[in-house]
């Protein structure tokens, strides 16, 4: 097998110091249900850069997705897999459950 050239030849060290410059946003605003949610580029670059990055990008932001009330009855019986925290936001009430 040949050895990596361009960006996978740097030390991971560096590559992980762009994963956390390119993807680090700290709040995500989502569309619900979005059919083609926005995934970013350095995700789909390739497998190994998907496999070294996705953790950065999926476990240090905040993710804002908007839902109605409706919606997020149809998702309590995956919410405790994929979240840490829950908030519902209303005009007149904020709610914070840790999950």
């Amino acid at each position: 097998m040949a050895a990596p050239s361009g960006f996978l030849a740097l030390p991971a060290e560096i590559r992980n110091r762009i994963y956390e410059y390119v993807l680090l946003q700290h709040h995500v605003s989502m569309a619900p249900f979005a059919i083609n949610p926005h995934t970013p580029g350095l995700l789909r670059v390739n497998k190994q850069a998907r496999a070294e990055a996705i953790g950065i990008y999926y476990l240090r932001n905040n993710f804002k997705i908007w839902l109605l009330r409706e919606q997020v009855g149809r998702l309590n019986h995956r919410l405790p897999k994929v979240v840490r925290r829950v908030m519902y936001q209303s005009r007149w009430e904020l709610v914070v459950v840790e999950v």
